[in-house]
C-alpha cells in the first residue's frame, strides 16, 4: 500500500497523521530502512512513527537552499577532521529520528568528540551551514575517520557511526572485596597482531565517551594484565573496558572496545569511602562495567501519630551489620537512632528523644535507614512512603 500526503497539510511545525482503512485506524510501524529526514518545501522535517506518523520541523534560523555542496574529508589527528571545500563552514548539522544537533566548525575543522556522545551505532543526514544557509552535504567518495574506538564513515549525504571491537578468547577478573583494585587478565596470540602494532594498555571510558582513563598494564609474552582502581567508579557511571594498541609506524594509539568470545558475568563488591558498592561486569555490547550501591528496599507502609509501620529488605551483603531507623533534625542534623531488623515492623515515634533534637521554633525531622559497621556509617538512605511519594513525616512544634 502506498499513500501520498499533500504538503498543504503540513500546516504546523509539529504534525500528526492517522491513517484509516475501511473505517479502522491503522497501526503504523517504522522500519530502519525508511528515511527519517525529509526536505519539504523550505524546511527539514524529522519523521517518527508511534502508531501514527509524526512529522516535526527541524527548528533553525537558517534557510534551506535545496542545493548540494561537495566536500572531501581529511583526518588531521586523533581528535580533529577537516572538511575540504570552497566555502568556510559555520557549522554542520547532523539529523536522525532520535538526535538533532548543530556542531560548530572553526576553519573548516571539527572536534570528533562532538560528533558522537554515546557508544552506539548511528546513522545521520549531514548538512553544511554557511552564509546563513543550509546545504545538503555531498561526499563524492567514502571517507573513514576514527575517534577512540568509534569509526565514522562519511558517504553521499550520510554519516554512519559504528563501534570497533577487539575480541579475545576469554577475560579473567579477580575478586576485589577488601582490595582497592580489580585485576584484569586476557591472553592473546601476539602472532596475529598486524605489523607495527603492539599492546599499549587497557583503558576504561564512560558510556558517553568521556572520562577516558588508561590503566596500569603490562604484557608478558601475550599475557596482558591491567589494574583497575576502584577510584574510577566514584561517579557510578556505566563504563566500557577498552584495549589499546600502539602503531609504531604511525606513532599513534588505536582504541578498541574489548569483547570476549566466552561469556562474562562477574558480580562482586568493593569498599569506597567507607561504603559498599556492587560491581557487575558483563559481556553486553562489549565488556560493560556497572557500579552501584547494593539493592536496598525500605519504606513506610502506614503512619499515625504514634507508630511508623516500616518495611526493610537490604541486600545480603549487609547481613553482618547493624540497622537503625534514624531521626534527623533537618537544620542542625542532630539525630537519634532506633535499632531495627529486616522485614516489616512497627516503630513507636520516640517523641522524648526528638525533643532533644530541637534547635528552632519549628523543626522538621527527616527519617532515614542507617547501616553501621560498629561505629562506622556505611549506608544512609531517606525513607519513603510505599507509593514512592516523599512527605514530611514529623514536624516538631
Amino acid at each position: 500500500m502506498e499513500i501520498q500526503i499533500d504538503t498543504q497539510f503540513l500546516a504546523n511545525d509539529s504534525n500528526i497523521f492517522d491513517f484509516y482503512y475501511k473505517n479502522k485506524k491503522l497501526w503504523l510501524v517504522m522500519t530502519r530502512e525508511i528515511n527519517s529526514v525529509f526536505e519539504i518545501n523550505d524546511g527539514i522535517y524529522i519523521g517518527k512513527v508511534n502508531k501514527s506518523l509524526m512529522l516535526n520541523k527541524y527548528k533553525t534560523d537558517y534557510k534551506l537552499t535545496g542545493k548540494w555542496e561537495t566536500a572531501s574529508i581529511c583526518q588531521l589527528n586523533e581528535e580533529y577532521i577537516c572538511f575540504e571545500l570552497d566555502s568556510n563552514l559555520d557549522s554542520i548539522i547532523l539529523l536522525n529520528r532520535t538526535r538533532q544537533v548543530e556542531l560548530p566548525v572553526f576553519n573548516n575543522k571539527i572536534h570528533l568528540s562532538n560528533v558522537q556522545t554515546k557508544i552506539e551505532d548511528q546513522q545521520y543526514h549531514v548538512y553544511f551551514v554557511f552564509d546563513g544557509k543550509i546545504y545538503s552535504a555531498n561526499f563524492m567518495t567514502k571517507y573513514e575517520t576514527y575517534y577512540l574506538m568509534m569509526k565514522f564513515q562519511w558517504s553521499s549525504n550520510q554519516l554512519l557511526t559504528s563501534v570497533t571491537y577487539y575480541e579475545v578468547p576469554s577475560l579473567n577478573m579477580s575478586s576485589i572485596l577488601n582490595e582497592v583494585s580489580l585485576n584484569v587478565n586476557v591472553k592473546i596470540d601476539e602472532k596475529v597482531l598486524e605489523d607495527n602494532y603492539q599492546f599499549s594498555s587497557f583503558s576504561v571510558i564512560d558510556n558517553d565517551l568521556t572520562n577516558l582513563e588508561d590503566l596500569p598494564s603490562d604484557d608478558i609474552d601475550g599475557n596482558l594484565n591491567g589494574s583497575l582502581s576502584t577510584d574510577v567508579f566514584e561517579t557510578l557511571n556505566k563504563k566500557k573496558l577498552l584495549i589499546v594498541f600502539y602503531n609504531t609506524l604511525m606513532r599513534s594509539k588505536f582504541y578498541y572496545l574489548l569483547d570476549s568470545a566466552t561469556k562474562v558475568n562477574v558480580t562482586d563488591y568493593y569498599y569506597f569511602e567507607r561504603q559498599i558498592y556492587q560491581l557487575n561486569i558483563k559481556k553486553e555490547n562489549g565488556i560493560t562495567i556497572n557500579s552501584s550501591k547494593p539493592k536496598f528496599r525500605a519504606g513506610i507502609n502506614a503512619v499515625n501519630e504514634h507508630v511508623l509501620s516500616i518495611y526493610f529488605q537490604p541486600s545480603k551483603i549487609y547481613e553482618r551489620f547493624q540497622y537503625y531507623l534514624t531521626f534527623e533534625e533537618r537544620a542542625s542534623q542532630n539525630s537519634c537512632h532506633i535499632a531495627i531488623e529486616r522485614g516489616e515492623q512497627d516503630i513507636e515515634v520516640p517523641y522524648d528523644k526528638l525533643e532533644s533534637l530541637k534547635t528552632l521554633s519549628k523543626n522538621v525531622v527527616d527519617i532515614f535507614i542507617s547501616i553501621f559497621d560498629d561505629q562506622d556509617l556505611i549506608r544512609k538512605e531517606k525513607v519513603k512512603f510505599k507509593e514512592g511519594i516523599y512527605k514530611k513525616i514529623i514536624t516538631l512544634p
